[in-house]
């Protein structure tokens, strides 16, 4: 199965642990690699043909992890292992297999998207398959626009407090204060540029 086809069972597209999915995940240095592997799989027998299997690449100087099936939805204490970075760049092929289908049905029905971006198609996609539609809103929103790293004032609590020097602090990306302030102004003008007149965060 193509990460295309899988992205379609997903009951949310961005979700890390979608529940009650099962395929075979491979990876490789290359794609051509990682799906070389599921048709050599499939000559032996290991695995059947037209299973649900993602390949996926392995981008990472580390050892890549084992290529295994994995199911989610088994319940607290009964997932499969599998790493943060693996669920990352999971989601993150979900994520661009929603953005190119939304982009291909916008293109197909004769729309003008030459002022859209994979934000607008990423929020089309969310749309269209969330059942928690302000939820999941949010934490796109905050995913997209993370807090920023606040830097407090530094000492051992004797004598005068010094100021962070380090060079965010010191152009004021993550002074206290306004740290804060850039975020806000951040956050809110992404809002206007792609999910105006939501009411989120009011």
């Amino acid at each position: 199965m193509t990460i295309t086809s899988l992205s379609r069972r997903l009951e949310k597209v961005e979700a890390k642990r979608p529940p009650g999915v099962s395929f075979f995940l491979i990876w490789g240095r290359t794609l051509e690699e990682a799906e070389g592997e599921i048709a050599l799989r499939e000559r032996a027998g290991t695995l059947r043909k037209g299973s649900d299997a993602v390949a996926l690449v392995w981008p990472d100087p580390e050892p890549m992890p084992a290529s295994r099936s994995i199911r989610f939805g088994l319940g607290f204490g009964q997932e499969p292992k599998i790493s943060d970075r693996e669920l990352a760049l999971l989601g993150a092929a979900f994520r661009a297999e929603a953005i190119a289908r939304e982009r291909a049905a916008a293109v197909e029905a004769g729309e003008d998207v030459s002022a859209l971006d994979d934000t607008d198609f990423h929020i089309r996609s969310i749309r269209r398959e969330s059942n928690d539609l302000e939820r999941d809103l949010r934490f796109f929103c905050r995913e997209e626009n993370p807090e920023p790293e606040i830097h407090r004032p530094t000492g051992n609590g004797h004598g005068p407090m010094k100021h962070c020097v380090c060079p965010s602090c010191q152009s004021g990306d993550t002074a206290p204060r306004t740290g804060f302030e850039r975020h806000a102004a951040r956050q809110s003008a992404w809002l206007a540029r792609y999910l105006p007149g939501e009411g989120l965060f009011v």
